[in-house]
């Protein structure tokens, strides 16, 4: 009876095996699919990187890019600076101070001390 359920049990797992893989062949297929589909503009938008946005400051007469001015005011502050205060000194909406904020965070550029205040690192 044991033999009967191991060897069952390990028919099973083969099956099981079998099926991730065609799940991972199917998915990729779909993937491929979706790229043909995608338009233009969309195309150009996912070959972008975060670290694809500049560290330099704008040439004279361009303006800072967002996460440019998020950075500078963090960097002013010496205590840290929370969300409401950026919207109020930028103008910019809160999801685009979230982004941004996330962005700069993951390249190290700025650390959260507490919840919802950020201080350049």
């Amino acid at each position: 009876m044991m033999k009967n359920l191991k060897k069952n049990l390990k028919e099973v797992g083969k099956s099981l095996n079998q099926l991730a893989r065609q799940i991972e062949q199917m998915t990729k297929e779909v993937e491929m699919v979706e790229k043909a589909k995608a338009p233009k503009s969309l195309k150009a938008k996912a070959k972008t990187s975060p670290k694809s946005i500049s560290k330099k400051r704008p040439k004279k007469g361009m303006k800072a890019s967002a996460a440019q001015t998020i950075l500078a005011l963090i960097k002013r502050s010496k205590k840290g600076i929370n969300n409401v205060t950026l919207e109020k000194k930028t103008g910019f909406n809160n999801q685009k101070i979230r982004d941004n904020i996330y962005r700069l965070k993951r390249r190290g550029e700025i650390k959260t001390i507490e919840r919802g205040i950020h201080l350049a690192s």
